[in-house]
C-alpha cells in the first residue's frame, strides 16, 4: 500500500510517500514489514503553490462583470466564468462543452463562430464589436477581445476571450446621433 505522510525531522517537517509491503518468512507467515520511502516535499510544495496560484486565477476571473471564456480549436467552450454564463442564462458548467449555437440563434452564433475562426487563423489578438441576443430576448452589444491560445510549442489549440456590455454606450451613441441629425435639420 502507498500512504503519503508529513513526518518531523530535525529543522521541520517532510513529506514522504512511503510503499509498505509485507514481508513473508518461507512458510508464509508475515514475518515483518518492508518500508520504501521516497522525499516528496518538493513536489507537495509545487502542488501547494499550484493550487493557490489556480485559486488566484479563479478568483480573478469571477471578480469580473466583464464574460471571460476559453475556446477551443472546435469552438466548445473549456472555460467560462459566471458573467458568461449569466449573459447566456446559463450556469458555467451548462457551457462547458458547448459551442455558440447552445447560447445564440443560429445566425448569430456564425458570426461569432466565423469572428473566432479569424483570430485562430491569423494568430493575433482583435478586437471588435459583436451584438447577440441575449437569453432574455435583448440584443446585446459586447465590445470583444479575442486572442489565440497557445500550448507550450507554439501552436494555436484554441481561444481565449474577454467581452464588455457596451450596450448603453451604444444606445448613448445613437441618441446623440439622432439628436445631431434633429438638429441639423431644425436650426
Amino acid at each position: 500500500a502507498e500512504y503519503e505522510d508529513l513526518a518531523p525531522v530535525p529543522g521541520g517537517a517532510k513529506w514522504f510517500l512511503s510503499v509498505y509491503s509485507r514481508v513473508l518468512e518461507p512458510t508464509g507467515r508475515v514475518g515483518g514489514v518492508q518500508i520504501i520511502s521516497h522525499d516528496i516535499t518538493e513536489r507537495k510544495r509545487f502542488e501547494r503553490e499550484l493550487s493557490e496560484s489556480r485559486g488566484l486565477l479563479q478568483a480573478v476571473i469571477e471578480s469580473t462583470s466583464d464574460a471571460i471564456y476559453i475556446k477551443d480549436l472546435q469552438g466548445r467552450y473549456t472555460l467560462c466564468n459566471r458573467a458568461a454564463g449569466q449573459f447566456a442564462g446559463k450556469s458555467p458548467a451548462e457551457v462547458l462543452g458547448q459551442d455558440d449555437t447552445f447560447l445564440f440563434p443560429p445566425a448569430e452564433a456564425a458570426v461569432v463562430m466565423a469572428a473566432d475562426r479569424g483570430v485562430m487563423e491569423r494568430g493575433t489578438t482583435s478586437t471588435f464589436e459583436e451584438a447577440v441576443t441575449t437569453a432574455a430576448g435583448e440584443v446585446t452589444t459586447f465590445l470583444s477581445s479575442k486572442g489565440p491560445l497557445l500550448d507550450a510549442g507554439g501552436a494555436t489549440v484554441g481561444i481565449v476571450g474577454i467581452a464588455r456590455d457596451i450596450t448603453g454606450r451604444k444606445r448613448a451613441e445613437e441618441e446623440l446621433r439622432l439628436s445631431r441629425q434633429w438638429l441639423a435639420l431644425h436650426v
